[in-house]
């Protein structure tokens, strides 16, 4: 299912880094999202059609493949919500790396899948291949 050009890849890309980043640093953000998904996306972005159905999993996404990043995972499903007005996001916790020490340039790296540099989340096993760890 592809229904994302590259630009709106990656404008949806930076702006679900910006709702996990959200999530990891704010407390009362995920509460928010929950309550309040189609308001909460928007002021993210992620602008969704009037009346979609949208649920917040506070977990990982399970890989299908094993190659599927998190942020891949969540992209296809963006795109199925696209189609059929069912949206599903998951919003995991914040990855296994003491947050309060990263500037926000380097959070939205963790998020979405860059630079690790010597971080490793043991969220899933492409990101840790690929920072080395």
């Amino acid at each position: 299912v592809m229904t994302l050009n590259s630009d709106e890849r990656t404008a949806f890309v930076s702006n679900y880094t910006h709702v996990l980043i959200n999530t990891w640093t704010d407390p009362n953000y995920l509460n928010e999202l929950v309550s309040h998904p189609a308001a909460t996306l928007a002021e993210a972005g992620i602008e969704l059609p009037a009346g979609a159905s949208i649920i917040i999993h506070p977990t990982a996404p399970a890989a299908v493949d094993a190659d599927q990043s998190g942020v891949d995972i969540q992209i296809e499903l963006y795109e199925i919500g696209v189609l059929t007005g069912a949206f599903d996001f998951y919003v995991p916790e914040a990855p296994g790396i003491d947050t309060a020490e990263l500037n926000a340039s380097e959070l939205q790296d963790v998020a979405a899948g860059g630079s690790w540099g010597s971080y490793c989340c043991s969220c899933c096993p492409s990101c840790c291949s690929a920072s080395g760890g």
